[in-house]
């Protein structure tokens, strides 16, 4: 009795969470921030979790991780079902074991129900499987199921990948179950004293950034990664579950659209995104947000939180 009295006013653990829209610099800042003050950094990104999913999820190399310890990267197999519970729970293991070493948790990613997820408490209700409404769901198109969602949870249709079937099929679902899907938590009772570092430029700067990473990451070979994924033995659909760039990577590998008209309906797709991204996160009010270069107020700020 008297341990969970002492728990009550034991001070939460402290993290710091770098988050914000597709190609914002969020991966590079995590390196320096780790290097500064002593952190591993935490993945916070639904499609980095995939082995083998390299080039076309933007995944960190060995060199660019700078000897930064990374976690919940290359966790499970392409073709894996995996789910915001399963990264929840792995994550607060991790983020236990960097403590126990005296480190900094730095979670880093652009997937907010996996931030959320981790730091908020009672974020996402626990909603079994029924695999009865998935197989009936499966059969409809992902326009068809976004229109579902539209009707039966408009707020989650917002903010909402409106390609991806697995988590359309997800949110129905849910919705199905307990009137809506979890949208988003009371972003007041957390598991940690979190600093959250909100990263952002405004809309050319941000279409500039987006339009060079993928020249950039479609020059390094996206589409021989797909054409070796499906050569491998996995079907085309499966990589157009798995986000914009595999879905464009793998329809040119099959030969179902040129690069171009890829690479320009990528762009559009993106950016429709991103946009997405920052509504999902308007509420979360304890976001600080930085443009990508304020490297010294970042900083200041960590440095702030740490020493509060």
């Amino acid at each position: 009795m008297l341990g969970k009295i002492l728990n009550v006013f034991k001070p939460k653990p402290k993290v710091v969470v770098i988050l914000g829209p597709t190609s914002t610099g969020k991966t590079s800042l995590s390196i320096k921030i780790a290097k500064e003050f002593n952190g591993e950094i935490i993945s916070a990104d639904s499609r980095q979790i995939y082995k083998n999913l390299n080039l076309i999820s933007g995944k960190i190399t060995e060199t660019e991780k700078e000897n930064i310890p990374h976690h919940m990267i290359d966790v499970i197999s392409i073709g894996d079902s995996y789910s915001v519970e399963l990264y929840k729970n792995a994550a607060k293991k991790k983020i236990k074991e960097i403590l126990s070493r005296g480190k900094l948790p730095i979670i880093c990613g652009g997937t907010g129900f996996y931030i959320d997820s981790l730091v908020f408490k009672n974020s996402f209700p626990e909603v079994e499987p029924d695999q009865e409404i998935r197989d009936e769901l499966d059969k409809k198109s992902a326009n068809e199921l976004f229109d579902m969602l539209v009707k039966i949870d408009k707020k989650r249709s917002e903010s909402i990948d409106r390609h991806n079937k697995v988590r359309l099929i997800r949110a129905i679902e849910i919705a199905k179950k307990i009137g809506q899907s979890p949208n988003a938590p009371s972003y007041k009772d957390m598991n940690y004293k979190t600093l959250f570092i909100g990263l952002d430029i405004d809309d050319s700067d941000l279409k500039t950034r987006i339009k060079e990473r993928i020249e950039m990451r479609w020059n390094q070979g996206m589409v021989s990664e797909a054409k070796w994924i499906i050569d491998s033995g996995r079907p085309k659909e499966v990589l157009y579950l798995l986000g914009l760039d595999a879905k464009f990577s793998a329809m040119v590998a099959c030969g179902e659209i040129t690069e171009e008209k890829a690479k320009e309906e990528l762009f559009l797709e993106t950016w429709q995104y991103a946009k997405r991204q920052r509504t999902y996160w308007k509420r979360n009010k304890n976001i600080k947000w930085f443009e990508p270069k304020n490297i010294f107020e970042i900083s200041n700020a960590v440095r702030e939180f740490l020493n509060r």
